[in-house]
Order: C-alpha cells, then sequence, then structure tokens
C-alpha cells in the first residue's frame, strides 16, 4: 500500500493545470503521458529513498516523511523527463 501512495505523490508532483485552464491543448505541448511515468517512478523511487534516510520513530510519521520525499522526487524527475522531451511547459514557458 505504501507503495501505490508513494506512486500518487509521484503522480500529483507534475499535474497538468487542466483543472484551472481547461482540456488539454492540441497537439499536446509535450509528452505528458512519458512525463507522468517518469514521475511515478521518481516518486517511488523517492519514498523508497527518504525511508531508507530518514526513517522514521512511528508509522504515521514514516508515512509522512516518505510521501513528501515522493513528491519532490517525482515533480523532480517529471520535470527533468519534459525539459529534455523538450517540452515548453516543463522550463515555465
Amino acid at each position: 500500500m505504501l507503495y501505490a501512495m508513494w506512486a500518487f505523490a509521484g503522480w500529483c508532483g507534475t499535474p497538468y493545470p487542466g483543472w484551472f485552464l481547461g482540456p488539454r491543448p492540441k497537439p499536446d505541448p509535450e509528452p505528458w503521458w512519458f512525463v507522468k511515468i517518469a514521475s511515478i517512478i521518481g516518486g517511488i523511487a523517492g519514498g523508497w529513498m527518504t525511508t531508507r534516510i530518514i526513517g522514521g520513530e512511528t508509522a504515521s510519521m514514516l508515512a509522512l516523511t516518505s510521501m513528501v520525499g515522493a513528491f519532490v522526487t517525482g515533480g523532480f524527475l517529471g520535470g527533468v523527463v519534459g525539459l529534455v522531451a523538450g517540452g515548453r511547459n516543463a522550463a515555465g514557458g
């Protein structure tokens, strides 16, 4: 279950602002599906690394710190993949 939460946190690290901007423009401005897959992988890796490095005294503290690690690492890896793949949105422009 913890791996699923890390994957979800990684997915949420790089959301498309479609909730605010409406539907995704055509053609897609970036390979968003590739960025999302990289974010999920980054989320799982970040959560796992955080549990190994920081750990936690209690189960709730372990879950909280690993979720933050998964969110940050998923967002970072998704941004890097978006920049490498040539996405304009990942570069902020």
